[in-house]
């Protein structure tokens, strides 16, 4: 299974956007158990916490980049080069959405949120193009790190 179809399985197991990208990078994540990922990437799920900010799946790619091309101290040019592939990963996923704001991807009109998830359902997969943008993240993700080895 590739990448892509590695994150909708975990998507249409129940595992929230962010969980279903960084589980299908666990490869790349060495050293650290899929426990603690999951609890790491949870918040992130529903654009932060279901308050519909920015993609869940797209700034769960940006962790998978901080882990594989981050800078670990206060260089200004390290800062840069992180924040340049950051910049480089939102232009692919703005190609395809026009956004990376959840509430934009998912056509919600109000600014209504609430903590609480969505059972998901037959009819939850049906009206949701999650699947698909978890989908196309994890592509873009894997060809971009395949890329920049």
């Amino acid at each position: 299974m590739d990448k892509k179809e590695l994150a909708e399985s975990y998507f249409l197991k129940g595992y929230s956007c962010s969980q279903a990208i960084i589980l299908s990078f666990k490869d790349y994540v060495k050293n650290i158990d899929e426990k603690t990922l999951l609890k790491i990437s949870s918040p992130l799920g529903g654009g932060l916490g279901r308050l519909r900010q920015t993609c869940g799946a797209f700034s769960t790619a940006c962790l998978v980049l901080g882990y594989l091309y981050g800078n670990d101290s206060n260089d200004i040019k390290k800062k840069e080069e992180i924040y340049k592939r950051v910049h480089e990963l939102a232009e692919s996923f703005k190609k395809e959405f026009g956004t990376i704001s959840c509430k934009e991807i998912l056509n919600f009109k109000d600014d209504k949120t609430s903590y609480v998830p969505d059972k998901r359902t037959t009819e939850y997969y049906k009206t949701r193009p999650c699947k698909y943008v978890i989908g196309y993240t994890a592509k873009i993700l894997e060809e971009y790190i395949k890329s920049h080895r």
